[in-house]
């Protein structure tokens, strides 16, 4: 049986601006939050509420400016996991006798290990965006970028024509 599902986002809100290094453009740009209210929807009927989420979009090419979402405690178990389990599969196969478990045994480990440096590399790619955001230069104006209002000097100051925040 075919299950057609998916997130229905209602009624979405701007909310908030900064500069941000988007990704996608590989440049500093100025990037938008937007609130929406969240269905999971089963054949194009809303089932679940599942609340308010807030999002971050860039005002150029309208794509999440940093679309990786990481948790390092996991990521970095998984890495040791799989470390171990490559070490363990490729020295296992030198010890066995050579049988057909041992071969696989040790294409595993491989296969495991070149997912570990790959692994690697993607983390430290994500070092070098994290320091690409942090030469960015934050909105000093107090203009609006959406409206002719001016933004309150404080530390989350707002808009006084549409309300939206400067982050």
């Amino acid at each position: 049986m075919l299950l057609i599902h998916g997130i229905y986002r209602f009624s979405e809100t701007r909310v908030g601006f900064r500069h941000s290094n988007c990704v996608h453009c590989e440049d500093a740009r100025l990037t938008e939050q937007f609130r929406t209210f969240n269905f999971w929807h089963v054949f194009f009927v809303p089932v679940l509420p599942l609340g308010f989420v807030k999002n971050w979009r860039c005002a150029t090419c309208g794509k999440d400016p940093n679309p990786v979402r990481e948790r390092p405690v996991v990521l970095i178990a998984g890495a040791v996991v799989m470390g171990l389990f490559g070490a363990l599969m490729f020295v296992s196969g030198f010890f066995a006798n050579r049988d057909q478990l041992a071969m696989i045994g040790m294409g595993l480990g491989m296969l495991f290990f070149a997912a570990l440096c790959v692994w690697v590399l993607k983390r430290q790619l994500r070092a070098d965006r994290i320091l690409a955001a942090a030469r960015v230069v934050p909105i000093e104006n107090d203009n609006c970028p959406y409206c002719p209002g001016k933004i309150r000097a404080e530390l989350f100051s707002e808009c006084n024509g549409c309300g939206a925040r400067r982050v």
